[in-house]
């Protein structure tokens, strides 16, 4: 989805940025997709864990899809979140040809 929004760097649950206008908020029209493809991100987030929606670099040789990921709890005490969740990432970068960062 994100290949298809590639002016939208920033989406999040609240706010979206655009390569050329950071300025929130902004009319629908300048959301830079409709208001129900934003409602398909959020329900993706939401399937995912994805507190902070994701975020797009696209002055690298590729695109770079960055989708941050958090833990909760000590980790030593317990799976965190990310480890939890780490197969579910791993299908949703064969999916979606995109590479997840974990940062701990």
């Amino acid at each position: 989805m994100s290949n298809q929004d590639s002016n939208v760097t920033r989406i999040a649950y609240d706010f979206t940025r655009l390569e050329t206008n950071w300025a929130w908020p902004r009319p629908d029209s300048l959301l830079g997709f409709s208001k129900e493809r934003w409602d398909e991100y959020r329900k993706l987030f939401n399937k995912l864990d994805l507190p902070s929606g994701l975020g797009r670099a696209n002055d690298w040789p590729s695109p770079l899809i960055l989708l941050p990921a958090s833990s909760k709890g000590r980790m030593n005490a317990r799976k965190s979140r990310a480890e939890m969740n780490i197969e579910h990432l791993r299908s949703v970068e064969r999916r979606f040809q995109v590479a997840i960062l974990c940062c701990c």
